[in-house]
Order: structure tokens, then sequence, then C-alpha cells
């Protein structure tokens, strides 16, 4: 049997017997120390072996352990939602921005009203987006702005028209030009076609005459109509009263969801602008003069009308003018070569009102409280940066963006980037936790 000073030194460092390095130290230090027959040892060692005997210890730390384990469950579900959302839209900010906006997620869908569903996705239970925005309009046929993004969706679907849409359209709208430059543009896209000569000379081919005299038929009633509007600033105004904002994944399923509907109107003028054009050049190619004044006044009232509507999204501004420049370099050459020398000389003042205009915005500085500064860095935000110098580069007159602006954006980007860093800093803290729990199971360690 053991003597008492080695079952004194046992009894002692029983905790350790799960540390060898620390159990040895200990032994070693105890044996200097304690004397051969230490006065009160038998009770010391019955009073450490009742401890030892305990099972509190074990309990508590494996009550903890759960608990971690519980906590980290339920932070990781009920924020995984959220991070895949950052995810997501980060990834598509970040290089993939010519792609779709991720969908809206679910919780947002279902958070939305019947009719906010209606507004902001078009019926649910079609799939196809002319059937879903007809779904809208006829919740309301007088509704203009419906009915307009109706025909909207019905060309991006299957570039044709509604039925009957003419007529709809002037029974609804009898003064808005709009409606029936759109037609014209539909006609006129699947009759002509533009090709370029291997000298670079542009030509155009006529594919369907009579669709081409509709198309022109219905360019000439347009003169008519005085008013130009696609309804587009409406429909996006009215949608951005009804988007729920509660929070930033909110917020950014909003602007998908807005986006989404968006269908450009300038965009489909663009095809009428080819229309003109095409004239215009086939007026010079036979050296028909009143063929070119007369497609110049077509023209000309396009024009007007253009800048008669609303304004629209910075995206349409942009189309606007590029279809104003092709349009005023083609009847600036036709006129040239048809010896119209007044007519040539009005058309290229617009072709150098607008090439000046974006040499000057391309060469303005990025500014902020009038001092040119990095967008990058005083942005700060995921949209900010790029989205705010396309705007300071785009535009004749930019807004005056002070660092009180884009402070809001600077912080929404911080708390975002802290929530990550913390979820990096609890992996990372995980992974050390396992690799110690590993390293003890490994040589025999088992507690901490």
């Amino acid at each position: 049997m053991p003597d008492l000073q080695t079952r004194l030194i046992e009894a002692a460092v029983r905790p350790f017997s799960d540390n060898v390095e620390m159990e040895h130290a200990a032994t070693h230090l105890l044996g200097e120390v304690v004397r051969p027959d230490p006065p009160g040892a038998e009770a010391a060692i019955r009073r450490w072996v009742a401890v030892d005997s305990q099972t509190r210890g074990r309990i508590w730390k494996a009550t903890l352990w759960s608990l971690l384990a519980v906590v980290s469950i339920g932070v990781g579900v009920r924020d995984f939602r959220e991070v895949s959302r950052y995810v997501a839209w980060r990834g598509w900010v970040g290089g993939v921005m010519g792609s779709s906006m991720p969908e809206p997620d679910a919780a947002f869908v279902r958070g939305l009203s019947a009719e906010q569903k209606l507004l902001l996705l078009g019926s649910e239970v079609e799939e196809n987006r002319t059937k879903r925005t007809e779904a809208l309009w006829r919740c309301e046929p007088a509704n203009c702005g419906y009915f307009s993004e109706h025909a909207l969706a019905s060309i991006k679907d299957s570039n044709t028209l509604p039925p009957d849409f003419i007529a709809t359209a002037r029974g609804m709208d009898p003064d808005n030009a709009w409606f029936t430059y759109l037609a014209a543009g539909i006609e006129a896209k699947g009759a002509q076609r533009q090709e370029s000569e291997k000298s670079g000379k542009t030509t155009w081919k006529i594919l369907d005459q009579a669709r081409l005299d509709r198309a022109l038929e219905l360019m000439r009633q347009a003169r008519m109509q005085p008013e130009f509007e696609s309804y587009s600033t409406e429909m996006m105004s009215t949608r951005l009263a009804q988007l729920p904002t509660p929070n930033r994944i909110a917020q950014m399923d909003a602007v998908g969801v807005l986006v989404g509907q968006i269908s450009n109107p300038m965009l489909r003028m663009m095809d009428v602008a080819n229309l003109i054009n095409s004239q215009a050049w086939l007026a010079a190619e036979t050296g028909d003069v009143a063929a070119f004044r007369e497609i110049s006044l077509d023209a000309g009232y396009l024009l007007k009308g253009v800048a008669r509507s609303k304004a629209g999204t910075l995206l349409e501004e942009v189309l606007t003018t590029a279809f104003v420049q092709s349009m005023a370099n083609q009847f600036a050459a036709s006129a040239e070569k048809l010896g119209l020398q007044e007519e040539a000389s009005r058309w290229k003042r617009i072709t150098e009102r607008i090439a000046a205009t974006r040499k000057l915005a391309k060469s303005r500085p990025y500014t902020v409280g009038g001092n040119e500064a990095d967008p990058l860095l005083v942005a700060g935000s995921m949209f900010g940066s790029s989205f705010l110098e396309v705007g300071m580069k785009v535009l004749k007159h930019p807004l005056q963006i002070t660092d009180a602006d884009l402070k809001p954006g600077r912080l929404l980007d911080h708390e975002i980037l802290s929530r990550f860093y913390s979820y990096i800093a609890w992996i990372v803290m995980g992974l050390c936790l396992a690799a110690v729990a590993a390293y003890r199971q490994q040589y025999g360690v088992k507690n901490v």
C-alpha cells in the first residue's frame, strides 16, 4: 500500500490526470514540499476524494458546450437568409451587373398585400409577363400607365402589341402620340433592316413595304396628337409609394422589384428613330428633296414630343440623347448630300452640342462638397461609388453631392461589414476550439 505522502500527492494531483505535463510538474513540486508524515493528511485525502467524485463540474462543462452549440445554431438559422441575400447582392454589384438582379426573397413577397403584389409583381397565377401586366391593367382599364406597361411587356415577350392596341389607346388617351409612335416602331422593326457595306457605308434594305407604309402612316397620324407621355415616371412613383422597406434586405429586394418592372420606353423609340433615319437616307439616295423635308417634319414632331415628356430615369435620358444624336447625324449627312446646306448646318449644330456636352461631362472631376474626390473612397457604399460617378459623368448639370449626403451610405456599409466580420470571427473561434479539442483528444487531454 502506498505510503501517506504518496497517497496525499496522488489525491492532490488527480484533477490534472487529463494533462500529463501538469500532472508530472505538480507531482514533482509536491514531492519536494510535502513531508513524509504530514499532519491532517487522511482528512485532506478523504475531502479531495469526495470532491473529485462529484459530477457537477462535468455537467457544468457539458451544459456550457451545449449552450454554445444551441446559440450558434440559432444565430446561424436566424441570420442565414440575411447573409445569403447580402452575398447575392454583393456578387451582382461586384461583377455581374449585366445579369438579372437577385429575385426578391420569399419573405419579402409574403409581406406584401394582394394589391401590392398585383402592382409590384403582377398576377401570381400567370407565368407570362404579358399576362401578368394584363391582369394589372384589367383591374383598372382606364389607367394609361397600366396599359402602357402591358404593351411594353407584350413587345418584350413576343415583339407584338396587344390586340386592338391603337383603338384601345386612342379611346383611353386620344391626344397622346407616344402610343402611336410605339405602334409605328413595331411595324417598322420587321419591315426594314440596316446593313453595313465593306466600305463602312450604312444602307437600309426594305423587307416588307406594306408594313413600312403602315408605319409611316402611323407616324403621320402622330403629328395630330399634341401630347407625348409614356407614363413610366408615374408608374415608378406609384410603386415607390407601395414598396415596404423595413430593413436593408427589404430595401434591396424593393430595388430589384422596381428595376424588374421597368420596361424602358425610350428603348422602343429607337425603332421610330431607325424608321425616320431610313427614310432620310432613302430620300438622299434618290435625290428626293420633298421626301426629305417631309420626313424632317416627322423628326421634328418626335423630338418636340420627347422634349415635352416628363423626365424619367437616368437611363431613359441617356437613350434619348443617343437616338437624338443618331437622327441628327443621319439628317446632317442626308441634307448635305441633297445640297441643303441650311438644314445640314441646323442638324450639325445639334450633334455638336451633344458632343460638347458629353466631352464636358467626361472631363468633369468627381466632386463632393465642391472639392475633387475619389468616389471609391468618399462614397464608401456598395452602390454609391459606381452609380454616383456615372451620374457625374452623364448629367449636364450634376447634383451637388455633399459629404453629409454620402455619410449614411458609408455608415450602412460599416454596419454590414461589422456583421460579416462578427460572423467570420465566430467561425474562426469555432475552428480554433475544434482544433484545441482535437489536439487534446489526440494527446489524452479531454478538458480545458
